[in-house]
Parts: structure tokens; sequence; C-alpha cells
């Protein structure tokens, strides 16, 4: 693990070509670790990146606006280092494991009292 967190660390950008993934894992281990992610407007991607905070989204199954926004966030350092740094942040607030454990209890309560309220009816 610790080897493929310096690969994500060293990169500039990671790009998600996924067009039918709904959240690929590559691009959330790249986020943790401050990488910004380019990938395309579909599936779970734009659940992930968000355009031009930690990343940047393409236009759904267009390569060339793929390739442009590979580009603008190469040819771009400073706003590549913040979305790098937005990713991160997000990353810690959002996908902690503490944090998500909570998430799947509150839903879990929440099943539970609903089933609980549809047996009372």
């Amino acid at each position: 693990m610790d080897r493929q967190r310096l690969i994500y660390s060293a990169a500039d950008v990671v790009v998600v070509p996924s067009s039918e993934d709904n959240q690929p894992q590559v691009g959330l281990e790249a986020m943790a670790c401050g990488t910004p992610v380019v990938g395309f407007d579909t599936c779970g991607i734009p659940e992930m990146v968000q355009h031009e905070r930690t990343g940047l989204l393409a236009k759904a199954g267009d390569p060339v606006d793929l390739a442009k926004q590979i580009s603008w966030i190469i040819d771009n350092p400073l706003q590549r280092q913040r979305m790098g740094m937005e990713a991160r942040k997000m990353m810690e607030l959002n996908h902690d494991s503490e944090i998500q454990a909570a998430r799947y209890i509150q839903l879990y309560e929440n099943a539970s009292q609903f089933g609980r309220s549809l047996k009372a009816a």
C-alpha cells in the first residue's frame, strides 16, 4: 500500500477514462493522496470529482474534451495543486472510515425504524 500511495502522490494528475464504472476506486485512491482526477462526466465519476474543485470533468464519451481537460490541468500547476488539496480535504471529510461507519449505522437505524412503522400501520 505504501508503494501505491507513493505513486499516486508523485503523479500530477490521474486520468479515469471510464465510461461505465459506478465509482472507480483508482480515482478515490488518487484523491486521498492529494492528486486531482480528470474523467468523464458520467456514471459515478461526477459524484467524486467536483469539476474545477477536486479535478476536471470532460463531456461523456468525448475524447477530444478529455484531452483538453488533461492539457489544461497539466498547463496550470497552481490550480492543479489547489485541486489536489481540495481532493484530499474532501476525502478526509467524506470518506473517513469512522464517518462512513457512522453513516451506515444511521442508515440501518433509519431503515429499522421505517420497518417498525410499516408493521405498526
